[in-house]
């Protein structure tokens, strides 16, 4: 027998379950063991200094009572309620404010730049000349600066059209390898392809 199973064995002696076949082997492994032997001991000795000890039975319903007092404690008070307080009524009031004043000088600069002939036309000849001189160069600005995006835009959409129908057999090759790519990673992750 090995030190562990006999420390099995005491433990089941200490409990006073251990049956008359398996007391022989442990004495004799104790007989035979000096460190299962003083481990024995100190068992022995600890369980005479529980002998002691008085044993209380709990009452029937200590489970129930202790677990009245629990929900007694209160571990988990409800969260207060987040109540709206007036500042916080002001705040969205304000951004509400600001939203619809920037989207109005928005719509208002914008109706500026797509009718800016119509505008300056309105302002030079029906005499507000002072007004038509601040207006008239800012939006000229702002619709060429647009003007000119476009052009760009269109310029590089064309050089992309043309570069693509000069060399579409390249295009076909990269749809292709990347079709492939795809295949097989879709294959490796239901497992028919193994790494």
């Amino acid at each position: 027998m090995d030190c562990k199973s006999a420390n099995e064995l005491m433990m089941k002696y200490m409990d006073g379950i251990l049956p008359h076949g398996e007391q022989e082997l442990l004495d004799k492994h104790l007989a035979a063991c000096d460190i299962c032997n003083e481990d024995f001991a100190a068992y022995a000795e600890l369980l005479e200094g529980f002998g002691d000890i008085e044993i209380i039975e709990a009452p029937v319903d200590f489970a129930q009572i202790v677990m009245a007092q629990v929900a007694e404690l209160d571990l988990y008070p409800p969260k207060p309620a987040i109540k709206s307080s007036e500042s916080s009524k002001a705040v969205d009031y304000a951004i509400f404010a600001a939203f619809v004043f920037g989207a109005a000088v928005f719509s208002a600069f914008a109706a500026l730049v797509v009718f800016r002939y119509a505008v300056y036309d309105a302002l030079t000849y029906g005499g507000y000349y002072s007004h038509a001189e601040f207006i008239g160069p800012i939006t000229f600005a702002v619709a060429d600066f647009v003007e000119l995006i476009l052009h760009q835009a269109s310029i590089g959409i064309q050089w992309l059209a043309q570069n693509v129908s000069q060399h579409h057999s390249l295009g076909l090759v990269l749809f292709v390898a990347l079709l492939c790519v795809q295949l097989i990673m879709h294959r490796k992750r239901k497992g028919v392809i193994n790494e």
